[in-house]
């Protein structure tokens, strides 16, 4: 017995190549569709005489509760890695895996599916979905707005654009490694860590209105 994937883009090949490591694999079919399909794939399969134990979506923004057409005839759940996938790598180790179904043995054994894929299984509440799927939104996506408002910065300063990217993403990273291991407040560096206010509000002055507007907000934010 084997899982099986429907679809292979990213994140299915992420996937894909997570599960050619275990051996002992249970009955599960993943539905690695974008989220606007996920409804009509699932109403193909409700067609069919036969399903697999247990269908699961690979959505951070629906619940199990978008594929209760099929909940009559297998269990349903949702299994999100919080990651971004490229495809040509498996689903990083020890990374989050957000995990809902409307059975609670569905729900354990893909919990321990995540752990043999060394990921950290968690469970969501389907009613939660939504916040838990913004808070990685606004760090997985949105914070690439600001370094694109960062690159343009880099370039006014003479800093060809591609130069800037990567410096800013070793920055980036360094940021991430130190909040691993550090709240918020600790991790926190440079002129808000400090409260230098005049440093602030030198770069207050350079800003175009609308990069001026984000950066109070985040500085406020920030200060609270």
């Amino acid at each position: 017995m084997k899982c099986q994937i429907y679809a292979l883009g990213r994140a299915g090949k992420a996937l894909a190549l997570s599960l050619s490591k275990i051996e002992e694999q249970p009955d599960v079919l993943f539905l690695t569709v974008p989220d606007q399909a996920i409804i009509e794939v699932a109403e193909k399969l409700a067609q069919q005489p036969v399903l697999p134990k247990i269908i699961t979506h690979l959505s951070g923004a629906n619940s199990y509760q978008i594929l209760d057409i099929l909940k009559n005839k297998t269990a349903i759940a949702q299994f999100h890695p919080l990651v971004a996938l490229t495809g040509d790598k498996p689903i990083p180790e020890g990374v989050l895996c957000a995990i809902s179904s409307n059975q609670p043995w569905a729900f354990e054994i893909l919990a321990q599916l995540a752990r043999s894929m060394n990921l950290k299984p968690i469970a969501i509440d389907p009613d939660k979905t939504v916040q838990y799927h913004a808070a990685a939104v606004i760090t997985g996506n949105l914070s690439l707005g600001l370094v694109q408002q960062s690159i343009t910065l880099m370039q006014e300063a003479g800093i060809d654009a591609q130069t800037g990217r990567i410096a800013l993403s070793k920055l980036l990273k360094s940021v991430a490694e130190n909040l691993e291991s550090k709240n918020i407040s600790e991790a926190l560096t440079g002129p808000i860590a400090r409260k230098d206010l005049k440093t602030i509000q030198s770069h207050l002055e350079i800003l175009s209105p609308e990069v001026k507007n984000t950066y109070l907000a985040l500085v406020e934010f920030l200060l609270i």
